[in-house]
């Protein structure tokens, strides 16, 4: 009898423990973009291109230079953290904001970056990965690249971090 234990019922047991002990999935539902290299963009209502309510400015000063660059009241921080859905909206809201640039060597894959937008909503940001300069296949380069545009890019040298692709949530 205690080989039946041994054997069947204690790794159940333990097999029963660990699908017990997963961390729930979170409910949270993140929006997905590409912001465009050298292009600002209005967060909250995922616009690309300069207007009065950009958010931020994704500059770049050369192919291997580039910056995330609060505008128009915009102020940001990166946190330290693994998983976008471990940062409430009420850490945000306590945690000290600044409204200056963030440079390429911070701007890796993963790193989450908490905001305010100029219109006073808070957020979070993850940098899911980034696309090519001659990459033109996903919504926001069809929408707002020109033809013109992407002859020019095309007959230039590719550079592998021009687009920056997030995920991100705002608390409205």
């Amino acid at each position: 009898m205690k080989n039946i234990y041994q054997k069947i019922l204690f790794p159940m047991i333990a097999i029963l423990v660990l699908i017990g002990c997963k961390e729930p999935k979170s409910t949270e539902s993140y929006t997905m973009m590409t912001i465009l290299g050298t292009y600002s963009v209005d967060i909250e209502s995922q616009k690309q291109g300069e207007n009065p309510k950009s958010d931020l400015w994704f500059e770049h000063k050369d192919k291997n230079s580039f910056n995330l660059v609060p505008t128009h009241g915009m102020s940001m921080a990166i946190v330290d953290s693994k998983k976008l859905s471990n940062i409430s909206k009420e850490f945000i809201v306590q945690h000290p904001l600044e409204k200056k640039e963030i440079g390429k060597d911070k701007l890796t894959v993963g790193k989450i970056i908490i905001f305010k937008t100029g219109e006073g909503h808070y957020g979070k940001l993850q940098i899911k990965g980034y696309r090519s300069l001659h990459d033109f296949n996903f919504p926001e380069a069809k929408t707002y690249l020109k033809e013109r545009w992407k002859r020019s890019a095309l007959s230039s040298d590719d550079s592998s971090k021009y687009n920056m692709v997030v995920a991100y949530k705002i608390y409205k």
